[in-house]
C-alpha cells in the first residue's frame, strides 16, 4: 500500500557526499483534525522526535488543507501543504510532499522515509540497515 516506502534523495544538490553520515528525512502523513493531532503528539512522544543517539533523523508531519496554520506553528515540525484532504487527494499530497522535501526549505537529507500517523517506525533500526547498504554516488538511486 505504499507505506514505508524508501526512497534515496542521491539526485538533489543537498545531498551530503557518499562519505558523509546518513541523515534520514522522516515524513509522517497525518491529517489537520483533532485526532491527527492526537496521534501527531503520541508519535512525538514515542519516536517522532530528532534524537542523535543512534544516528541522524529529522521528522516532519505533513497535513494538507493548506489552512492548518494552528498544527504547523504549536510545533516546528509539521509543513502544511496548498493541496486538498482526504482520500481523494492522497496521491497529490504525497507527490507534494515529496515536492517539498526535495525543496529548498526541508532539511538537507541523505535519505527519505514516508509513513502515516498510524504506523511505528524503528528508527535505530532503519538508521543501521541504511548503514550496511553499499554507498552509491550522485545521480543513482
Amino acid at each position: 500500500d505504499g507505506r514505508g516506502l524508501l526512497f534515496s534523495n542521491s539526485s538533489t544538490p543537498t545531498m551530503p557526499s557518499p562519505d558523509s553520515p546518513i541523515h534520514l528525512l522522516i515524513l509522517v502523513f497525518s491529517r489537520p483534525t483533532e485526532r491527527g493531532a492526537e496521534q501527531r503528539a503520541a508519535l512525538r512522544n514515542a519516536w517522532a522526535h530528532d534524537r542523535r543517539a543512534c544516528g541522524f533523523f529529522t521528522v516532519r508531519f505533513v497535513l494538507g488543507g493548506g489552512n492548518s496554520s494552528g498544527a504547523a506553528t504549536a510545533h516546528n515540525d509539521t509543513v502544511v501543504l496548498d493541496v486538498g484532504e482526504g482520500y481523494s487527494s492522497l496521491s497529490l499530497k504525497v507527490l507534494a510532499g515529496f515536492a517539498w522535501a526535495l525543496g529548498s526549505a526541508a532539511p538537507s537529507f541523505s535519505h527519505l522515509l514516508k509513513t502515516d500517523d498510524d504506523s511505528f517506525v524503528c528508527v535505530g533500526g532503519v538508521l543501521r540497515w541504511l548503514e550496511r547498504l553499499p554507498r552509491r554516488g550522485r545521480g543513482s538511486l
